[in-house]
């Protein structure tokens, strides 16, 4: 079986592997103000108060597992991440960031893991127009992440094993998601 054969086994069985032949990242379950932005790619807030978002489909499969979050409108809550709902109860309608189902590299520079304040400093500062990549390596379990290019060290250790994509913002904040293609 091909490459290609097993990647699309793969996204009919709920699972996917993202890859250039499969660019099948779609925006789907939200808090209440949260909208798509003519097409399934783009979300938009149209709210002060913090949600979230997730992708149809967990990320699966094994080795580096990547994709870019553009940030196309800027709010002063932006962040960019993966979540699990597994064995959650799962609350879209506030800041993914300060749940246990919920990991998150922030526009102010500061990653969150199930935490109330913010306080991890990481990376760099992104703003509007940045392309943020999300690097999820699934066979060490880690998450690390990337603006413009550069890459930082890992932020993210002992993920499990259902991932989704995730974006988590306020009015006006404006999230793309789309495949990571390396040249």
């Amino acid at each position: 079986m091909s490459d290609i054969h097993k990647k699309y086994a793969l996204l009919a069985g709920k699972y996917i592997y993202i890859s250039r032949e499969v660019p099948s990242l779609q925006w789907s379950t939200c808090g209440y103000n949260m909208c798509l932005y003519r097409s399934p790619f783009i979300v938009t807030s149209n709210s002060l108060s913090q949600g979230w978002v997730r992708t149809t489909v967990p990320v699966s499969g094994q080795g580096l597992i990547e994709w870019n979050i553009v940030a196309e409108k800027m709010c002063c809550q932006f962040w960019v991440g993966i979540c699990t709902i597994k064995g959650h109860n799962v609350d879209y309608n506030s800041w993914l960031g300060k749940h246990a189902y919920g990991w998150v590299f922030g526009s102010n520079g500061i990653i969150c893991h199930n935490a109330s304040n913010s306080t991890n400093e990481y990376g760099q500062k992104f703003k509007e127009k940045d392309i943020i990549t999300v690097h999820l390596d699934m066979e060490e379990r880690t998450c690390f992440f990337s603006v413009n290019g550069v890459r930082y060290p890992v932020a993210f250790r002992d993920l499990p094993d259902e991932i989704y994509p995730a974006v988590s913002l306020c009015a006006p904040g404006k999230a793309k998601i789309e495949p990571h293609v390396k040249y």
